[in-house]
Formats: structure tokens, sequence, C-alpha cells
């Protein structure tokens, strides 16, 4: 019966024209095989070849046995002897090389893809493959995942002649599949490294940090090639010479297949000069990289001071890294005082964005009034929300009923804490105003209070502490719509000009937000961007001092981090 098993072992005759597959010895050393055997002694011409796959211990006794293979032979095979050599014997000779192996692809096989990116995805493994070479015979020990096999015996039928086969031209054909194995890496390394010098000349800064890697990865990958292919180099070169001496073994190949074995040795010489220009070239831009960093170094710390009467601090009052304290942390203190799931408000708030209630009060279209919150109510109790929020938890189990949130009362307590100077923020700012150094702008996602109502008042002076503050509901633009960027951007540059500070871009702004779409608006825009947390103000203003040069937390603020 024919076991399900991956076939390891396979047998081929030139008489038969047929491979024999089996997962078992049973098929393999049948009367067949036998015959075969029997027959190559007195039949001139034909050719038997015998491939074990992952050989284990009891296959290479039984082999061993069955074809009097040496001791010495017998040893190396079993323990994996990764030097490459070639050996003689009696009866046969030994070439031992190491090979790629890869991994399993789509169809079940090892070895299978060639493309680039399966061939960069990680640096291949080695493993030995053992070809012992008799009169009329190979037999083959092969590792999983190397598909020399398969290429072979596609070559043995398309050969033209027939004739032409023998068991040294088994030998030939397996090692100069194994050296045609490493092509496909070297062309992959001669894109890669011509890729990576044409980008070090063009790249900006933070490009030719992250080419240091791929670099690095490159020149491992170079090296480990290099390495698999040296040994080669020597043993080739000794087989020839044995083959190529008056007094050499009866058993090594003569005639063309020394002119085939010299054609291998021609490509193997080549791939490996190819190799050593293409690791030169990496070497080259690594050295170009690392200059062009040393030099965008010192030429920071050269313009250091001019960077630093430059550099401008946008900021708002709106979140808690500023002045005040976030009016998050009330939508934060609601839900857990009326266990409401954290996040249940923002996340309402967000999705109904750009026309939902609270976005468009932020952009001046409309008032504070009852119909105002009878919408922001409906905003914040919208049960098809409510479903999708628990479809992005993930939460186990039926889904709850919808929270009643009190649309008022938590607009309300919002308003009423942003309006409480945040701790370590404010006199961060009170100092860089101080300092004169800066531009301090507000961009702000702010409301319109009503006429008379007490909050028109700035009583805490954050204000004052601006040279500039841009509101939403004034400007009926509200974060992150790119045009408020560009807003912000042009005034500050007024009054840098002002100031005499010279021209300010994008890039000298430094946006401060807690709110992720907010930032990457900042960032599309230009400027540069601190994403501060909720909680954590005084990391924002850590990052304020290494910005400035300033010292801004003072005592036990400072402590605390």
């Amino acid at each position: 019966m024919q076991s399900d098993e991956v076939p390891r072992f396979s047998y081929f005759s030139s008489l038969s024209q047929k491979v024999v597959s089996s997962s078992s010895w049973e098929e393999i050393f049948s009367g067949q095989f036998t015959e075969h055997l029997q027959e190559s002694k007195k039949t001139e011409g034909n050719v038997w070849w015998l491939d074990i796959c992952d050989a284990t211990e009891e296959d290479v006794n039984i082999v061993s046995q069955a074809l009097s293979i040496h001791p010495l032979t017998e040893e190396d095979i079993i323990t994996r002897e990764p030097r490459e050599k070639v050996e003689v014997f009696r009866n046969y000779y030994l070439i031992s090389f190491q090979t790629l192996v890869t991994s399993v692809d789509n169809n079940g096989e090892k070895g299978g893809s060639n493309s680039p990116a399966s061939i960069f995805s990680s640096t291949p493994a080695s493993a030995g493959c053992y070809i012992l070479v008799f009169k009329n015979g190979a037999v083959t020990f092969s590792p999983t995942g190397c598909g020399h096999i398969s290429r072979v015996r596609d070559r043995i039928r398309r050969l033209p002649d027939p004739a032409i086969l023998s068991s040294d031209w088994i030998c030939y054909a397996m090692i100069d599949d194994i050296i045609d194995s490493f092509q496909p890496y070297m062309q992959a390394v001669e894109r890669e490294s011509e890729a990576i010098e044409d980008e070090v000349f063009i790249a900006r800064v933070d490009d030719v940090r992250s080419l240091l890697p791929r670099v690095d990865n490159l020149r491992k990958k170079i090296t480990h090639l290099i390495r698999c292919l040296s040994g080669k180099v020597d043993v080739l070169n000794g087989f020839i010479k044995r083959c190529q001496a008056k007094d050499k073994q009866p058993v090594f190949p003569d005639g063309d297949l020394i002119m085939y074995l010299g054609d291998v040795q021609d490509h193997l010489v080549t791939t490996m000069s190819s190799l050593s220009h293409f690791d030169e070239i990496v070497g080259r831009s690594q050295s170009n990289c690392l200059a062009q960093l040393s030099a965008n170094n010192l030429r920071l710390s050269l313009n250091i001071n001019e960077v630093l009467s430059k550099v401008t601090v946008l900021a708002t009052i709106f979140v808690p890294l500023h002045m005040v304290l976030s009016p998050f942390q009330a939508i934060l203190d609601y839900e857990i005082a009326n266990k409401i799931p954290q996040g249940w408000v923002n996340f309402s708030i967000s999705r109904t964005s750009p026309n939902g209630s609270w976005h468009r009060l932020e952009r001046g279209e409309v008032q504070i009034d009852a119909a105002f919150f009878q919408g922001f109510n409906q905003d914040l109790n919208n049960a098809d929300l409510w479903r999708k929020f628990h479809q992005k938890q993930q939460t186990p189990g039926a889904l709850p009923a919808l929270p009643q949130v009190d649309a008022e009362f938590l607009f309300w307590e919002m308003m009423r804490i942003s309006r409480t100077p945040d701790p370590y923020m404010a006199p961060a700012l009170r100092k860089l105003k101080a300092s004169g150094k800066f531009i301090l702008g507000a961009l702000s996602n702010t409301v319109v209070f009503p006429d008379g109502h007490p909050y028109n008042v700035d009583e805490s002076g954050v204000k004052g502490h601006f040279d500039f503050f841009i509101s939403s509901a004034h400007t009926g633009l509200r974060k992150p719509d790119p045009k408020i960027y560009q807003f912000a951007i042009r005034e500050m540059n007024r009054l840098a000009g002002e100031k005499g500070l010279g021209e300010v871009g994008a890039s000298d702004v430094v946006f401060f937000d807690d709110i992720g779409e907010n930032l990457k608006g900042a960032k599309k825009a230009g400027m540069r961007t601190v994403k501060v947390h909720l909680g954590r103000t005084q990391d924002a203003v850590k990052e304020l001092e290494r910005l400035t040069g300033l010292e801004l937390l003072e005592g036990s603020d400072r402590a605390r981090l």
C-alpha cells in the first residue's frame, strides 16, 4: 500500500526513464531496484540515481550496507558534516557541498519562491548535500527545501542525446544547480545595492537614518552568500586538478565532463567577484550615509542658537497640554461616575464628524441654545453608533443597553474644567513668554458663549500669554482642516517678521496636541508635532525644555518626572 507520507526516497533508471518515489524503503528496495543494480554492472550505459531526502541514521546504514559505502562517508552524512570537500574511495567518490534551503511555498514544496520579497524576507539557511558517484550510478543525500533534485531530473529529460547521461554527469548537474541556486540571491543583492546607492545621494536626514538598517541587513546577506560560496571555490579547483592529474583515480570523470566542470568553475568565480563588487558598493554607501549624518549633526550643532531663536511653539488652550486642564478629563470623570464604557462619548463625537452638533458649534455655525443641546443629546444617544462602538471594542456577550448621557450637563462640565489652569503647562508658558525668544500661538477648537455669559471673561488670563489666538468658532475652520494650519503659519510668519526673527516656515513650528487626527493634519502641513497624553502634561513640558533649552519645570514638579 502506498503511504500518505511525503516521499523521501526516489529512484531513477535510464533503462525505464521513470522515477519511483516512496516514503519507505519497501518500494525502492524492490526486485526492480536489485535487478537494476545487477544489470548496471553488466550493461554499459545503464545509469541509476537514488536520492534520499533528509536521511536518517537508519537510512544511511541501509544504503551503506547495500552499496559498500566507507564508514567515514557514513559518519559524515549521519553527523551532517558541514565541511565542503572531495574524497575518493575504492568504488566511488564523495562530494560534500553546503546548499541553500528556503521555507515552504504555497504548493507545499520548499524553495519554490525566488521573488525579491521572499528572498530578502530572511537570510537563507544552509544545509549539507552529499553526492556519492559510482561507476554506473549516483546516490544523493539532499535536504528538504533545496529543489536541486527535481531541477536536475528536468535537465535529464531534456538531454538531446541520452548517451550523454552518466553518473559523473549527474554529479556535474548537481554541482551546477547548487551554484545556480545562488543566482536569484545575487540578482536581488545587485538590485538592492544599486537602489541603496541611488537613494543615498537624494535622501533626506530622516531617510538616511532609515537606510542604515537596510545597508546593515544587506551586508549581512552578502557576507553569508560569500561564506557559502568561498568553500566551493577551493573544492571545485581541487576536484578539477585531481581529474586532470596523470595518476588520477579511475573513479574520477574525464573528457567532456572536465570541460563542463570548468564552465561551472568560471561561473562560480564570476559570482564571487560580483558579490565582492556589490559588497564594495554597499560599504561605500554605508560610509556616505554615516558621513552625511555626521555633516548634518555638525551643521545642526553650529546653527543651534539660530534655530532656537527661530523655533516657534504653536499651542492650544483646549487640550490638556497647555495652560488649562483638558475638557476630556470631564468626559472621563462623567463616564466613570455613570458607569459608561470609557471612550464612548469621544467615539460618538468623532463619528458624527464633520456635521455633528459638536463640530458645527466649534465652527460657529450654531449657537449654544436648546436646539444645540437637543442635537448634541441625539449624537450622544445614537443606538447605531453604540452598536458600532461595541463592535470596535469587541465586547463579549450581548449588546448592553444604550447608556443615557445628559448632554447639557456634560457640556457645561467640560467648559468648567477647561477654565482651570494646568499646574505644569501654565508656569512653563509664562516662562516662555517672559524669555522673549519665541512666538506663542493658540490654535483652538473653541465655542462662542452667549452674550453676557461669565465664561466670556478670561479670568485666568490665559489668552494674554499668547502672541495670537486663533479660534475655530470665529474663523469657521476647526482642526484638522488643512486651511486652519496654513492660516496659523501665515500668522506666525507675520509676527516673526515684526520681531525681526526672519521668515518662519512650517518646519519651524512645533505643534502640541493630544488628538491624533489634529497631529496628523499638522504634520501633513509640514509642522513638527508632539503628542501629549491625558494626565501627562509634565512630559510635554519636558519636551518643551528639550526644544527650547530653557528650564521650565520647578522643584517638586521636576522631581515627579
